[in-house]
């Protein structure tokens, strides 16, 4: 809700997934300075990430080995290192404006753009399934072919 308000008051702004290697993942905004270029802004703590002082953007967070801070530390707020070196996940804009070209084929909506080292692949499963759909589509196409020529030749006769 954050980006969605800040990107209707003309303010560049995205959401980011953090997959660190170790412990949940975390969403957070990446909101555009115009003297500092992306920040990294987690509103659950109300707080900015620095990396050894200065402000970080998600990349320079994904190449973070430590030296991560809270620009104000929150009580409750877990150790900002937690976060150095995480797999960094930016949505599609498609997926908040809803225009352009689309990158994943339908009934998808969109795709990630990952920064940092692969967490993980599609597992069996997924591949299964998409598989399942593909083969159920086919055969259904040619069922309907079958029985829209057998109609046609029955009605010949």
């Amino acid at each position: 809700m954050a980006a969605t308000a800040l990107l209707s008051l003309g303010i560049p702004a995205r959401v980011v997934q953090m997959l660190p290697l170790t412990g949940r993942g975390h969403n957070v905004l990446e909101v555009w300075d115009e003297t500092i270029g992306w920040v990294l802004f987690d509103p659950l703590y109300d707080s900015s990430y620095l990396v050894n002082g200065t402000y970080a953007s998600a990349a320079t967070l994904a190449d973070a080995t430590g030296g991560v801070t809270w620009r104000r530390a929150h009580d409750g707020a877990p150790d900002p290192n937690t976060f150095a070196g995480s797999t960094i996940q930016f949505p599609e804009p498609w997926l908040y404006t809803r225009v352009g070209e689309r990158c994943a084929w339908w009934p998808f909506r969109g795709c990630f753009v990952q920064v940092g080292p692969e967490q993980f692949r599609y597992g069996r499963v997924q591949t299964l399934t998409h598989l399942t759909v593909v083969l159920a589509a086919l055969f259904t196409l040619a069922w309907t072919l079958w029985w829209l020529r057998s109609r046609s030749a029955a009605e010949r006769e």
